[in-house]
């Protein structure tokens, strides 16, 4: 990467990667070279049986797929599914960044024109779908159209200008609609067709408008000579054209969210490093985990919002804490050994009188034994639960994570992934990609959610795991997200080995 960076003569660099060793390093490195020339990759070894294959084939651990994902998208680097992706992006990137100044698409809005009616319905189903906006076009674009093109043409977007149309038209409904402000770029589609006049009114426009043009011809062997000889990309079937076209997108847009090296645009300041801190992680018990007392206090150090408890051991602590809370309360056993406190009978919740708390209290003492450590804990209000969480991976270091919360992010794969520190704007993106984000946005007429109040804890968290080697895991779910603000209503802190520290 480094030696491509300088050399002149590559426009594109496309990797293929089964592992990374030092993912840290290979990101900023990428970051880098990515804000000046396209990097590609196809990441194979992204199931268990591909890792495996990857690794005695390389002797390299091949990582979650997630997680590097994750850290290419936030080095600028465009991610492919698969061989075909692979080589249908290196080929519209390479046409793209022939030229002087890249024809990159300045949004995801474009125009499919074509004389092939079928086609064009699937390439428009396909952009749809890859999330590229296939829109109507302006009422003034339309009318242009409308001029050019036969009464039974199609002028909206998709434009089918149809068979029948004057191939003197071409160029103008071309430049018609390549003109429209609101357009970044577009398809051309036709099959069967092959009029030298249709493939130098795209070229034309595309040349006079600077935006990007991607073509899908079939069975128009004088059209695909001249869109070849203009350099512009040609595919066999409607997806692989919206496909390439998408990859501009993603390039384009990678290239806007990199930020210059050492930039910290966005950041959220977290709470510095704690004295008492590192005192709190030593004191893991046989597990490596803290108990959820201790750590939600350390979550607290570093400006986590976590919700007001006592810990007690007696009955008349147990009274006294919730006089003190407020009914109604919960109740749970506070273990380093009992991490799964629900499965196993060690949470009572909403108990709304002295009567009701005293009798949960008895039957976890029946279970669990008089000697144990329990919490008193206020009842957060009904919100949106979320959950957020932090791994150390061997390969790409502290990583935060986010998603819907309780079993749902097991269930429905709602999570994104972050490499840490995160900065606020990392933050808020990485709320944005899952469904978490429509409910924090007030879904079908309920409230917002606290947005900032969220994004603060994953910056928090992320400079948790950055300042603390010794933590491994950290698991706050639920989260509970309300109008007024956050709070964390469980929270889990695993260390790793000293090896590992």
């Amino acid at each position: 990467l480094e030696h491509l960076e300088q050399d002149e003569a590559t426009g594109v660099i496309a990797m293929f990667i089964e592992g990374l060793k030092d993912g840290r390093r290979f990101i900023e490195v990428a970051r880098r070279v990515a804000a000046k020339k396209p990097v590609v990759a196809l990441k194979a070894g992204r199931t268990q049986a591909g890792s495996r294959a990857a690794s005695s084939h390389t002797g390299s651990m091949a990582g979650a797929a997630e997680l590097y994902r994750a850290a290419f998208e936030e080095a600028g680097i465009i991610w492919t599914e698969g061989t075909e992706a692979f080589f249908d992006t290196v080929a519209v990137l390479s046409a793209a960044f022939r030229q002087e100044q890249p024809r990159l698409p300045a949004g995801r809005r474009l125009a499919i024109v074509t004389i092939s009616g079928g086609p064009s319905v699937l390439a428009s189903d396909t952009c749809e779908e890859k999330g590229l906006q296939v829109l109507p076009l302006k009422e003034a674009t339309r009318q242009k159209v409308i001029s050019l093109i036969p009464d039974f043409g199609a002028p909206n977007n998709p434009v089918d200008m149809t068979p029948q149309c004057d191939p003197k038209n071409y160029y103008g409904c071309v430049d018609a609609v390549m003109g429209d402000p609101e357009i970044s770029g577009m398809i051309a589609i036709n099959v069967g067709l092959d009029f030298p006049d249709f493939a130098k009114a795209f070229v034309q426009a595309a040349e006079r408008h600077q935006k990007p043009l991607v073509a899908f011809t079939i069975s128009a062997p004088q059209i695909t000579e001249i869109f070849d000889g203009a350099g512009v990309p040609i595919f066999d079937n409607a997806e692989r054209a919206v496909g390439a076209y998408l990859a501009l997108v993603r390039c384009s847009e990678a290239r806007q969210r990199l930020v210059p090296a050492g930039s910290q645009a966005g950041q959220v300041e977290a709470a510095p490093r704690s004295n008492r801190s590192g005192l709190v992680a030593r004191s893991g018990g046989p597990s490596g985990a803290l108990d959820e007392y201790r750590s939600k206090a350390l979550l607290a150090e570093y400006g986590l919002p976590v919700t007001r408890e006592r810990l007690i051991r007696t009955r008349q602590e147990l009274l006294a804490a919730a006089g003190e809370i407020g009914y109604p309360v919960a109740l749970k056993i506070c273990s380093d050994q009992i991490l799964h406190k629900s499965d196993s009978g060690g949470v009572a919740l909403n108990l709304k009188t002295s009567e009701e708390l005293a009798a949960a209290w008895e039957g976890m003492v029946g279970r669990f034994g008089p000697d144990r450590s329990y919490l008193v804990q206020e009842m957060v209000p009904s919100g949106v639960e979320v959950i957020l969480g932090a791994k150390r991976d061997p390969c790409f270091g502290p990583f935060v994570v986010f998603g819907l919360g309780g079993v749902a992010v097991e269930l429905f794969k709602d999570f994104a992934l972050g490499l840490a520190p995160l900065t606020r704007n990392q933050a808020i993106g990485l709320i944005q990609k899952t469904r978490a984000f429509r409910l924090l946005s007030g879904y079908r007429g309920g409230p917002a959610g606290d947005l900032e109040g969220v994004a603060r804890c994953l910056v928090a968290l992320g400079r948790l795991m950055v300042d603390h080697p010794e933590i491994a895991e950290v698991d706050v779910n639920p989260l509970k997200v309300t109008p007024e603000g956050v709070k964390a209503v469980d929270g889990l802190v695993v260390l790793g080995s000293d090896q590992e520290a």
